[in-house]
């Protein structure tokens, strides 16, 4: 995943991503005051990467290739983001790349 702020991160273990992370798993810190303490969680399983709302205020968005519009994941809910979508949370914003040899081509 490469972060509007230049992080680079390469999903290889359960990863939190929030403005405080204080929870299980590998944290990326955003300095963002829209993003909640706790935002949302990412991880890989057969090859795809299952992201999930863990509960934010304001709200985690999808932009997935060829999609006109984002959709919204839902708190608690789990959902995959192919290669090339783009992840939207408080005013930051993420985009799936094949960085991690963990996520297939789809």
């Amino acid at each position: 995943m490469v972060f509007n702020d230049g992080q680079v991160v390469s999903v290889d273990a359960d990863t939190v991503i929030g403005r405080i992370v204080t929870a299980p798993g590998v944290p990326v810190i955003v300095d963002d005051p829209e993003v909640s303490r706790r935002h949302w969680g990412a991880r890989v399983v057969d090859g795809r990467l299952l992201v999930t709302d863990t509960g934010s205020r304001h709200g985690t968005f999808l932009l997935e290739p060829g999609a006109d519009e984002p959709r919204r994941v839902e708190r608690g809910q789990t959902v995959e983001a192919p290669v090339g979508t783009r992840i939207s949370f408080g005013s930051s914003w993420a985009d799936i790349q094949r960085a991690s040899p963990a996520i297939a081509d789809r």
